[in-house]
């Protein structure tokens, strides 16, 4: 019996860009992407360019939900519903969030999917602390994720203080 590679989608909201996270989700892809057992591949909500500013081995496979740049809010029901239907035909193992803020899609997208969730949180747990979107996403990931990965053992401590977590948080 031949053992299927395990298919890892990085979820972004646009790969494009030239920030730290994208910067961050490029350089880890493409370490993974050394390994053979590994079929890694990234979606975004859309992409503005063609090209990544950061540099993505040409095997990785991109993907975008939409062909231009579409508001959240707009476009929420769409966005789970794309992500769902492209994490079943994709047969998508792992989705990791490259912002914490996408977990506003993927939890409700992977419902009904064997897809395991990474909430990969990019920011210190009390940058925006107003932002009540970005306090609903760190709930829902400390409920639903099957894995939250942080920057600090600082912010392991926030999360962990803050937050009834139910499965793995891991520092970076």
């Amino acid at each position: 019996m031949i053992d299927k590679r395990k298919n890892i989608c990085f979820f972004s909201g646009d790969i494009t860009r030239s920030g730290g996270t994208e910067r961050v989700g490029s350089v880890i892809a493409n370490e993974l992407m050394k390994n053979e057992k590994l079929s890694i591949s990234f979606l975004s909500l859309f992409e503005k360019k063609r090209e990544t500013y950061f540099y993505l081995d040409s095997t990785i496979n991109r993907f975008a939900l939409y062909d231009k740049e579409v508001s959240g809010a707009k476009h929420l029901f769409g966005f789970i519903h794309r992500i769902h239907r492209f994490v079943k035909q994709r047969e998508i193992d792992i989705l990791v969030d490259i912002d914490g803020i996408l977990d506003m899609y993927s939890i409700p997208a992977l419902i009904g999917t064997k897809t395991k969730l990474i909430s990969w949180e990019q920011f210190n747990y009390y940058q925006n602390p107003y932002v009540n979107y970005r306090k609903l996403t760190r709930k829902m990931a400390a409920r639903w994720a099957d894995a939250i990965v942080v920057l600090t053992e600082e912010d392991k401590g926030y999360y962990e203080g803050n937050l009834k977590i139910k499965n793995i948080i891991r520092h970076i």
